[in-house]
């Protein structure tokens, strides 16, 4: 969800959320399902979510410690080479993975970077660009 969503936009994305994941449901969908703990921290996660952004001052105290939190945020200006990159072969092409610091990743595979003039060269188990 966009951080500007709207009330009506953050009531559609709630009620959508918490029907996809409330116990009540998944059990009817799957005879054989059991409640395992990631499926009530994830509606539970809703909940609060949902008790948050609901309440007009809860949700500015929220988008005031987000804000502070990005403007507080450490960029690294540190160059990624390919040797940093794992490497997976996606059949078609080659994509290459990079573990950033903050736990996300970045990505990119061979086509993209043919599109911008690149090309990966593969030589057993050595990539060059």
């Amino acid at each position: 969800m966009k951080e500007c969503a709207s009330y009506e936009e953050i009531c559609t994305s709630y009620r959508s959320a918490i029907l996809n994941s409330h116990p009540s449901k998944l059990q009817k969908t799957s005879k054989s399902f059991k409640l395992d703990h990631e499926s009530k921290e994830r509606f539970l996660k809703v909940q609060r979510a949902w008790e948050i952004l609901n309440n007009l001052s809860s949700r500015s105290v929220y988008d005031s410690e987000f804000r502070a939190l990005r403007q507080d945020a450490v960029i690294a200006d540190d160059d990624v080479s390919l040797d940093d990159m794992m490497v997976e072969d996606a059949g078609e092409a080659l994509e290459l993975f990079y573990q950033c610091r903050c736990g996300d990743y970045f990505s990119v595979d061979s086509l993209e970077l043919e599109k911008l003039g690149y090309v990966l060269l593969r030589d057993r188990n050595k990539i060059s660009l």
